[in-house]
């Protein structure tokens, strides 16, 4: 999850704020300093000052970023059904399709421009795929990341894994155009190359944050 301040923001704030009490504090008690280091006092002063005075305009920016992108992204989050899919190269796709359908999809908003999915796949087998995606801040309405199986035998041992491309149909529609494609293994029986095609994700849900 992106945070809205930094560890080092929060360690300087706190080092500067000290400071300027205990300077403030000296010269309440004694008043020597304004009149034996005028300069001194000043300067540190004013550069304690303007530390916290950047740090605190950080913090604005990054709040401010946080809510917009979660304003845009956050109502995608939540459970979805894929009500179609498609295979390259593929001429007979009814086993596929009848394997697939209507299988769970969750959306999980992990922050900024990028969730997690968790996907049902082959229904007699029960496969489960994990995946990360990041939309693109340039356009909002393509997002990219990587997906493998978590659980089936004959996936998991050696690891399948591959690629997303998620595509938005509209800003307000909950419905998802997914393009996929294997990447590993690269074996002519797993005929990598024709493995990829294409997926359409329908909302069926609630929102969930992670």
């Amino acid at each position: 999850m992106e945070r809205w301040h930094e560890r080092w923001e929060v360690i300087a704030a706190i080092v500067c704020s000290a400071l300027i009490l205990l300077i403030v504090g000296i010269e309440y008690q004694c008043d020597c300093l304004t009149s034996r280091y005028p300069l001194a006092y000043s300067t540190i002063l004013g550069l304690a000052s303007g530390v916290i005075g950047t740090v605190v305009v950080f913090w604005f920016q990054r709040s401010h970023r946080i809510k917009e992108l979660k304003r845009r992204y956050l109502p995608l989050a939540g459970a979805y059904k894929r009500v179609d899919i498609g295979q390259d190269n593929t001429k007979d796709l009814d086993d596929i399709r009848s394997r697939n359908i209507d299988l769970p999809v969750e959306l999980i908003y992990d922050g900024g421009n990028a969730f997690r999915v968790k996907a049902s796949y082959w229904r007699d087998l029960n496969c489960k795929v994990e995946a990360h995606i990041e939309f693109v801040e340039s356009n909002k309405m393509i997002a990219t990341g990587r997906y493998r199986y978590a659980t089936g035998e004959a996936f998991v041992n050696p690891p399948h894994f591959g690629i997303y491309t998620v595509y938005r149909f509209q800003e307000d529609d909950g419905k998802l155009l997914v393009l996929y494609q294997q990447v590993f293994p690269r074996k002519t029986d797993n005929n990598p190359d024709a493995n990829r095609g294409w997926e359409i994700w329908q909302r069926a849900g609630i929102l969930r944050e992670g």
